[in-house]
Formats: C-alpha cells, structure tokens, sequence
C-alpha cells in the first residue's frame, strides 16, 4: 500500500502542479492581455499626440500668414492714407491757385470794363475847344445800353443854345 498511497501522493502533487501551472499560464495570460491592451492604449495616445502637433503647427502657420496678411492691409492703409493726404494738400494748392486767377479775372474783367467805359466816354464826347469857354453841353449826355454806350444830343435844348 505503500506504494499505492506513493502514488496517490505522486498524483496529487501533480495535480496540483498542474493547478498551479494552469494559474500561472492564466496568469501570464492575463498580463499578456494588459500588456497588449496597454500597448494599443500607449499606440493611440502616440498617434493623438501626432495629431494635436499635426493641428498646432498647422495653426501656428496659419497665425504666421494671417500676421502678414495684418502687415500688408496696414501698409495698404497708412499707403491710402499718405495718399489721400497728399491729394488734400493738393486740392488745397489748386483751390488757392484757382481762388487766385479768379480774383485776377475779375480784376481783368473790371479794368477791362472801366477802359471800354472811358473810351467809349472820350469818343463820343467832343473835347472842348481851347478857343470856346464856357460851352453848354447839357444837351449832349451819354446813355448805356446792353450792347455799347449810345450819344443822345436833345434837340430841344440844342436849338435853344443856338
């Protein structure tokens, strides 16, 4: 019996060798899994990480070209500015220049209108004899019209003189 008990006890410790081989096999099992699971984890983290750089150097281009895009419209507006100031300050000088040889028309125009006025005066006007003093001219007077200055002799005083 010695020797049935022996490998009673022989089959038992195999048993539970086995037992515990199993536990270890689904242990290792277990930790194969997490480690497997872990790592899919670790890949997607790594490829979420790619990606949020991916986005923020896209984003820091974009601020770079939207920065110069700033630039270039504020050099375009200080441009349209110094421009539009140029062209008042222009405007400005053509409207003196202007206001200037308008005063200097008129002027013109009414030197002009005074010498037509006088020559007209003097042609149509006798000049007084040296010789005759004292010689009543009420009957000879000057009238204007639209078009030019006209003699008007009145007759009736005429023939009174005479």
């Amino acid at each position: 019996m010695d020797k049935m008990m022996e490998m009673q006890k022989v089959e038992e410790e195999r048993k539970a060798l086995e037992a515990k081989l199993d536990m270890a096999e689904e242990e290792r099992n277990k930790a194969r899994a997490e480690l497997e699971k872990r790592e899919k984890d670790l890949l997607k983290v790594q490829q979420e990480h790619h990606l949020l750089l991916d986005k923020l150097e896209e984003r820091r281009r974009r601020a770079e070209k939207l920065r110069r895009e700033l630039e270039e419209k504020e050099q375009e507006r200080l441009d349209i500015v110094e421009k539009s100031t140029s062209l008042q300050e222009e405007a400005q000088g053509k409207t003196k220049e202007l206001e200037k040889v308008w005063t200097m028309l008129k002027a013109a125009k009414s030197e002009k209108s005074m010498e037509y006025t006088g020559n007209n005066i003097r042609k149509q006007t006798p000049a007084p004899d040296k010789k005759e003093k004292d010689v009543d001219l009420s009957h000879v007077y000057l009238t204007c019209t639209d078009r030019e200055p006209v003699l008007v002799i009145d007759e009736a005083r005429e023939s009174q003189n005479f």
